[in-house]
């Protein structure tokens, strides 16, 4: 099953945490999981989880979301966080407190397949928010700009990683899909993403896709962007990068 859980995040110390601490909550949550757990994540090129943090002014307070694909990942990761009431933050050296611990959403890879292959419609579009900064890398580059081609590859990745029933095998089917998708309205910016000792840069912003192709390519659009805002897109989504939202359009 996938979920994603959310956390709020209350410093001891008059600071407030950002997108940009996404790394640092990232430290915080391998300590909180146990040695076995921890070793097995760090073997992993696609982990089945995603992180990141933002801070909500109507709460006044920093939110941790956390997403899992998996049932062991939620119960190896999420779980024992359920039990804390806070974590020591070494970057900052300071505790914080850890309240209203929501399960806010959950699926499973069966019932995106079965709503978007079921539908009476197909999407014929989608609005994306990333949240956070996102970035994909090739030739030994970090990306500052959101090429489509890169975005459904790094869904196709995860969705053939982590669902049982369906699999995307067709080959080259990133290039089929953004073939058949338009960028029609964008508010992007270029930003960094701090690690420890470097900054990644990458965009964040609003992105407005249009779906063009016939009824099946529509739908395998709808299935992979369903899965981001589980897994995230692109690079380093375990260390709060790449955390997005996103909303399909139908004809009306």
């Amino acid at each position: 099953m996938l979920r994603l859980t959310e956390i709020e995040l209350w410093p001891q110390k008059d600071i407030r945490l950002y997108s940009s601490s996404g790394s640092v909550m990232h430290g915080a949550l391998m300590e909180c999981v146990d040695e076995v757990t921890a070793a097995i994540l760090h073997t992993e090129s696609l982990r089945p989880y995603s992180q990141y943090v933002w801070f909500d002014k109507a709460r006044g307070c920093s939110i941790w979301r956390i997403g899992t694909v998996t049932d062991e990942a939620y119960e190896r990761i999420v779980q024992p966080i359920w039990h804390c009431t806070d974590l020591y933050l070494k970057q900052k050296q300071t505790p914080v407190a850890l309240k209203h611990h929501v399960l806010i959403e959950h699926t499973t890879f069966e019932d995106i397949a079965d709503t978007m292959f079921a539908g009476k419609e197909a999407p014929t579009g989608c609005d994306i928010s990333f949240l956070t900064t996102t970035s994909f890398k090739h030739d030994h580059r970090y990306d500052i700009f959101p090429e489509i081609r890169r975005v459904f590859y790094s869904l196709i990745l995860r969705w053939n990683q982590y669902a049982d029933a369906i699999v995307l095998d067709q080959e080259g089917l990133e290039d089929i899909l953004a073939q058949s998708c338009r960028i029609t309205k964008y508010e992007l910016r270029s930003q960094p993403f701090s690690l420890e000792h470097t900054s990644i840069y990458g965009f964040g912003g609003t992105l407005r896709l249009r779906f063009l192709g016939n009824d099946m390519t529509r739908r395998l659009m709808g299935l992979l962007l369903s899965l981001a805002p589980y897994t995230g897109i692109g690079v380093k989504t375990a260390m709060g990068m790449g955390a997005v939202q996103m909303h399909l359009q139908y004809a009306k």
